[in-house]
């Protein structure tokens, strides 16, 4: 589910959500306040990191390894992102033309104390609707 950018209105968006569907085993959390919103919402409903719910943040920030739980995460290559956008940028500057180039650079599991195999089988929500009517969850929300 899209959390948003402020971790307390995320944090009340996916408890509306985990009221209303099965608990996952795991959560993906694509940035930094989606990872707080994550983790305030298992603060306050006192579920257990990878007990309950495996984790895993996006960025690995240095707070992520700082936790009692470290939290697993997806780190970035930082400096070939911004070589990358620099050699793009000054073939631009020099009078290089024609199509964006797209360039695909590799990403890093960064694996800690927040995740753990799932105990049981679970049901693949590949194709189960996650986001919903996120409108209507902040209206609710908001009341």
């Amino acid at each position: 589910a899209e959390l948003g950018a402020e971790p307390g209105h995320g944090s009340e968006l996916l408890a509306r959500w985990l009221d209303e569907n099965e608990a996952p085993t795991a959560i993906m959390a694509t940035n930094d306040m989606t990872t707080l919103a994550v983790l305030r919402l298992l603060a306050d409903r006192q579920i257990e990191m990878p007990d309950s719910v495996s984790v895993v943040g996006f960025d690995d920030y240095a707070w992520m390894s700082a936790r009692r739980t470290k939290i697993s995460a997806i780190r970035q290559p930082i400096e070939a992102i911004a070589a990358t956008v620099w050699e793009q940028l000054m073939s631009r500057i020099n009078g290089q033309e024609g199509a964006v180039v797209n360039r695909v650079l590799e990403c890093e599991l960064i694996k800690r104390d927040s995740v753990v195999e799932p105990k049981t089988n679970t049901e693949y929500w590949g194709d189960k609707e996650l986001v919903g009517d996120l409108g209507a969850q902040e209206k609710a929300i908001s009341k």
